[in-house]
Formats: structure tokens, sequence, C-alpha cells
């Protein structure tokens, strides 16, 4: 067929490195609907693009061998443990309940995404204390009231939000409204 391109699924195939010593996989406009095991050999990722797919949830970043544990042993679990930047933007994203388990991601851009509900999404991504610069434009949850304060006061280090910079007068009001 002339002019399709098939693309992989399997991360394998979009990088020249040892899959375990990749730092970086740019792994965007496949048209994936989910996230492919292999994902799970790939611990030092600390890059990824996923951006301009199909997902509905990530799925795949993070397997545990006790699902039933909330709590992450890195002992008994395989994952993308040491992301720093997660660029999911352009997707079809309604639920972020795998970077409940991440912890050192600075970089998140979730935007054009399905993402409905403003605490929800808090509630899986509030935890990360290392975040600095986080992209929500372009999902329902931006309509919500008062939604720029909220996600600056769950924040208290973020210095972008939806490509604008939080300005002194905004965090002091977002504490003054939420702290």
């Amino acid at each position: 067929m002339e002019g399709t391109e098939l693309k992989s699924d399997d991360p394998f195939d979009a990088t020249c490195q040892r899959p375990d010593h990749a730092v970086e996989l740019f792994f965007a406009g496949r048209g994936v609907t989910r996230l492919h095991p292999h994902f799970l050999e790939m611990p030092n990722l600390e890059i990824l693009w996923v951006d301009h797919n199909k997902l509905r949830d990530l799925r795949g970043i993070v397997s545990r061998e006790n699902k039933n544990s909330s709590v992450i042993h890195k002992s008994k679990s395989r994952g993308l443990f040491a992301l720093k930047e997660l660029h999911a933007e352009h997707n079809l994203l309604e639920d972020l309940g795998e970077l409940k388990s991440l912890r050192f991601l600075h970089t998140l851009n979730l935007s054009h995404n399905s993402l409905r509900d403003l605490d929800e999404t808090l509630g899986w991504i509030g935890h990360l204390k290392f975040l600095r610069f986080l992209e929500l434009q372009g999902n329902v949850i931006t309509e919500e009231s008062n939604y720029r304060l909220r996600v600056i006061w769950q924040f208290p280090e973020l210095e972008i939000l939806d490509k604008h910079v939080i300005t002194p007068q905004e965090r002091g009001l977002a504490e003054g409204t939420y702290g």
C-alpha cells in the first residue's frame, strides 16, 4: 500500500539502544491504543513521548506482582520509575491511575485528552512533589471553577501551568483561597 506506513506498538522497534539503556523514547503518532509490555523492560527511561496516539489509560508503565497491593516495592515490580518527563498530550486519556506509582516526574503534558473530573485527576497526580511543568489545557477539567488556583495550590513547586508562568500573585491567591 503506497503511502501507508505500518508502525509497531513495540517500543523496542523505536530505539537503537539496548532497551535497558534507553533514557529517552519518542513513541508519538503511532496510533497505539495500549502500551506494549516491553515498556516494562526500560527501567532507565527518563523521558517518554507517547503523544498523538489513542491511549485511554497508561497501563503498561508499571507492573506489580501483587496487583492488590497499593504499596509499590521496587523489588517486586517493574516499570518506568525513573521517568521524569511524560508527554502524553493528544490521546484519549481518561484514567491516570498508573501515575500514582511514579514519584519523580517534573514535566507532565496531559493536554487535549478526555480528563473530565479535576478532583479525580488531582487524586492521580497530586503526589508529584517534583512537578514543575504541567499541561492540562484542552481537557474539560480546565473549565471547572477555580481550576487554575486549585492546581497551583496542589503543587507549591509548580512553575508553569498550561504554558503560563505562575505569578507570585496567583500563588498568594491560591494559598489564601485553599490554604
